[in-house]
């Protein structure tokens, strides 16, 4: 193979057979191979092609030996050896015995699966099936400041962030030199992920060495900053096992800044910015989830839920919000089609409803990885200021993958012909960002990010290797909105829990409301007078041209509602407060909608696969909110 390829895949059993494949390489190279030794490896390279091939073809058996094509041949022995290695750790010895009895069969071809299926059984058996994970009411004593990292960032801070970048590969470290050498920062902050399933073999071999070497050749011998990361979906597939002891131990030797769990807070010394970091990858880690139709996510512990609101609660200054998954996309989907999200696919519920009532008020910016591309999506939607995708520092993303395509349309990028990743020889460039806190008159005062590309590179390494910029921005602390009474007859924008307006109506289907991202409706609440209040019985007005006189919004006996003249069956609404002991409702209140004439049933939006778009629609479950 002249160009040796990183394969990442988003499968736990694959990832842990690509880990074993590859630390049974290192030990046949024998001494520190380099990581494109490895990946150049025959054994590595068949490994690569045969996960490739299972994820593609979505099945367990996806592959067969071909006649003349040694390759072929060799990724199919991969998939038997992981067979083998999965029925050992089942207990199933009639089947290993079976499968081993196919596999001698091409003992001519081996290249060694065999002696990796030890590897892998080890690390099943060394972790027990039990995932890592520390929890602040339990490993934290109930203390909330359990995660708060007691060094705090200087007033000037420069803050480095990649993503995605522990796959041990020389531009990932010649990346790493960039980013120390020009942009000089006081703290590292990876997104996660450290490949292929973050084993302690890979952490150290991936992730700690690497940042060790470049420390030492940028800061001199033994010198470090700070360096902080959260958890990714592939640092679980090895249990997270390897992943924890890799952070917990990495910071060892600059006083208070031991991280102790897979989330974290970091704050400035003046408390105007925080950086708040979550865990997303726990619930992201059983290779199920890929293929399961109800799957929606992933979202997060309870307890830690409650340690973010905590961090944001008692925080007076500006919040960046950090995760490895998205909380949207126009490329990945990220919920089923058959989970109870599936009206959503671009969106993480979960995520959007943890941190809602902060969106206008705490967080300037949420940075997130996972997709290996650079994205900057238009300010605003979902309520959000700024979303920023991050997730390229190391991982070879192809052209053919298409990472800018629009799946979907209605999370749209900020400018897509200027904010983009170059790239050259088939893959897209590399990135990472800068955050800079300096020239604050204030604490809470506007911070700068710019995003930098780098050249990636395989076999080949390009005659120029250094960063530019693409773009710098202001993030800022939003200001909180004054409370305000919502009265009868105003005019409101009503946005869902998930972060879609009442829309405009249908161009081509008259009296349809569509729900959207960025172009809300200006409706009106009708029905009494004065303010607006916790029980009351009310009719959902738009003031729409288009609508002339059928103006008020029922709910009918097909799934899609619709505006009709007043009066009619299926027009009122009881409003409740999620949090009624101030009966009144404000601006920002969270409030839902029980249609009188469909008992239980909620006001919220639906996905139609007829029309490709989302209506609106009642259901009976668990309350849906919306808030004006």
């Amino acid at each position: 193979m002249s160009d040796p390829r990183f394969v990442r895949v988003h499968d736990r059993h694959l990832s842990l057979w690509q880990s074993a494949v590859a630390e049974h390489v290192r030990a046949q190279l024998g001494g520190a191979p380099a990581a494109l030794e490895v990946l150049a490896h025959p054994l590595t390279v068949a490994a690569n092609e045969h996960v490739e091939a299972v994820m593609a073809d979505g099945r367990a058996a996806a592959l067969a030996p071909v006649a003349g094509d040694s390759d072929r041949t060799a990724a199919y022995l991969s998939q038997l050896a992981l067979e083998i290695a999965m029925a050992q750790v089942d207990g199933d010895a009639e089947r290993a015995a079976a499968l081993e009895i196919e596999l001698r069969k091409y003992s001519d071809d081996d290249p060694g699966f065999l002696s990796c299926v030890t590897t892998y059984r080890k690390y099943f058996a060394e972790y027990s099936g039990v995932f890592k994970y520390n929890d602040w009411t339990t490993a934290g004593g109930n203390n909330p400041e359990y995660g708060v990292i007691e060094w705090e960032l200087p007033n000037d801070a420069v803050v480095g962030i990649i993503g995605d970048w522990g796959t041990g590969l020389d531009d990932a470290k010649a990346l790493l030199m960039d980013l120390m050498v020009k942009r000089k920062p006081n703290a590292l902050i990876h997104l996660g992920d450290i490949y292929y399933s973050a084993t302690p073999k890979e952490c150290e071999a991936h992730y700690a060495a690497i940042i060790t070497e470049v420390f030492d050749a940028t800061l001199g011998e033994g010198n470090r900053i700070p360096v902080f990361t959260m958890a990714g979906n592939h640092d679980y597939y090895s249990l997270g096992y390897g992943f924890y002891g890799m952070f917990t131990a990495i910071n060892h030797g600059i006083p208070g800044a031991a991280q102790p769990a897979s989330y974290f807070c970091l704050r400035s010394e003046d408390r105007g910015w925080q950086f708040l970091a979550m865990d997303t990858g726990y619930y992201d880690a059983d290779p199920f989830d890929q293929v399961n139709p109800l799957y929606a996510g992933p979202w997060l512990h309870p307890t830690e839920v409650q340690w973010l609101q905590h961090k944001l609660n008692t925080f007076a200054g500006a919040t960046v919000l950090l995760s490895h998954h998205q909380l949207f996309s126009a490329h990945a989907k990220i919920n089923g089609m058959a989970s109870p999200y599936r009206d959503l696919p671009y969106l993480n519920p979960y995520l959007r409803e943890a941190f809602a009532p902060y969106l206008s008020s705490d967080i300037a910016a949420w940075l997130w990885g996972h997709e290996h591309n650079l994205a900057l999506y238009r300010n605003g939607i979902f309520g959000l200021a700024k979303g920023r995708l991050i997730g390229c520092s190391a991982y070879e993303e192809l052209l053919t993958s298409e990472p800018y395509k629009v799946n979907y349309p209605d999370v749209p990028y900020l400018d897509p012909s200027k904010y983009q990743l170059g790239a050259a020889e088939g893959y897209y460039n590399h990135g990472y960002a800068i955050v800079e806190l300096a020239n604050r008159a204030r604490p809470t005062d506007p911070v700068s990010i710019t995003y930098y590309q780098y050249p990636s590179w395989g076999a080949h390494v390009p005659a120029k290797r250094e960063s530019e910029p693409i773009f710098t921005e202001l993030l800022e602390h939003p200001a909180p909105p004054v409370p305000q009474i919502v009265s009868y007859g105003a005019p409101i924008h009503l946005l869902a829990q998930e972060g879609l307006y009442i829309g405009p109506l249908y161009a081509s289907i008259e009296y349809y409301p569509t729900a959207s991202v960025d172009s809300p409706a200006t409706l009106t609440i009708e029905g009494g007078s004065g303010a607006i209040r916790h029980g009351d019985q009310v009719q959902i007005k738009t003031t729409e041209a288009a609508a002339g006189a059928r103006d008020v919004l029922g709910a009918w006996s097909t799934p899609t509602l619709y505006y009709s003249t007043p009066g009619a069956a299926g027009q009122l609404w009881t409003i409740r407060k999620r949090d009624p002991s101030n009966p009144e409702v404000h601006y920002g209140d969270e409030v839902c909608f029980v249609n009188n004439a469909h008992a239980g049933q909620f006001l919220q939006p639906y996905w139609s696969v007829l029309w490709g778009a989302v209506y609106l629609t009642t259901r009976s479950g668990q309350p849906y909110y919306w808030s004006a």
